[in-house]
């Protein structure tokens, strides 16, 4: 009876005891995690990054203002040199001007460059004279005498050279062969030393002339420096030869006009 009212008391004691976790058993069901508060963890982080900025803010306002006043320094140095150079006329040269340069393509071999009309150069840096016919009545002429034979012209003449005039003589060569002696005619033009082309009137028509650019002194002696060319001027009548002459005329498909200049025109020196 003792062992079984013992037993009794064990049993009681058990059911009065309270029963702790184990520690050793854990649940098998997933824990639910709680959401997180995003807007929270925004505001935390930017009172974070504003904290940080307030701290670090007067060391940027004191290293901006020195950058100012060091900024402000230099423009006053540069300031100072630039009147310093310009009183004393000291300093840096000026950029030089770029100068512009037409360069001008070469053509192919297939390319065709045609050439309309383009301006003459003022001068060719050559002593010479040139004629061309104009009508049956006149010839235009054009000059060029360079400071070389000027000078040349003036040691030969000495004292004469002040009182002597330019002058162009002409020579009409009709049906000769002419040697600078034998010409059937001639007759001088004076020209102005700034001038450098005229038109001459001729006394006939149908005629072949030439030439010479010289000067003249005052006693008539004629001293050349160049000859022109040869041309012949068209006669005033019509033509008394009747005469019909025909010619085949063979037409090539691809045939290039005659008016096309292959080469392209170098550039024209300046006046």
């Amino acid at each position: 009876m003792a062992k079984n009212a013992s037993a009794r008391r064990r049993r009681h004691q058990k059911k009065d005891r309270p029963v702790a976790p184990s520690a050793s058993r854990p649940s098998l069901k997933p824990k639910k995690k709680a959401p997180r508060d995003l807007g929270k963890n925004k505001k935390a982080r930017s009172s974070n990054k504003a904290a940080k900025t307030k701290k670090s803010s007067p060391k940027k306002v004191k290293s901006s203002a020195a950058s100012a006043s060091r900024l402000a320094s230099r423009q006053k140095k540069q300031k100072t040199r630039a009147t310093r150079s310009v009183k004393t006329g000291s300093g840096s040269r000026p950029p030089a001007e770029k100068k512009t340069v037409n360069v001008l393509k070469k053509p192919s071999s297939s390319e065709v460059v045609f050439v309309d009309s383009y301006e003459l150069p003022v001068r060719y840096g050559r002593t010479g004279v040139t004629l061309i016919a104009r009508d049956p009545h006149s010839v235009y002429a054009y000059w060029e005498i360079t400071p070389s034979s000027l000078l040349e012209m003036r040691t030969k003449l000495g004292a004469s050279f002040k009182r002597s005039t330019r002058t162009l003589r002409m020579f009409d060569v009709t049906g000769i062969d002419f040697n600078g002696t034998n010409a059937n005619r001639q007759f001088d033009v004076d020209i102005d030393a700034k001038s450098q082309n005229r038109y001459i009137i001729l006394p006939n028509d149908n005629a072949t002339l030439c030439a010479d650019l010289g000067f003249k002194t005052r006693g008539g002696e004629f001293y050349p420096l160049a000859r022109s060319n040869f041309i012949s001027t068209p006669s005033a009548d019509a033509s008394d030869q009747s005469e019909i002459t025909w010619a085949k005329v063979r037409h090539k498909q691809g045939s290039k006009p005659y008016v096309v200049a292959q080469t392209v025109i170098p550039a024209l020196e300046g006046g």
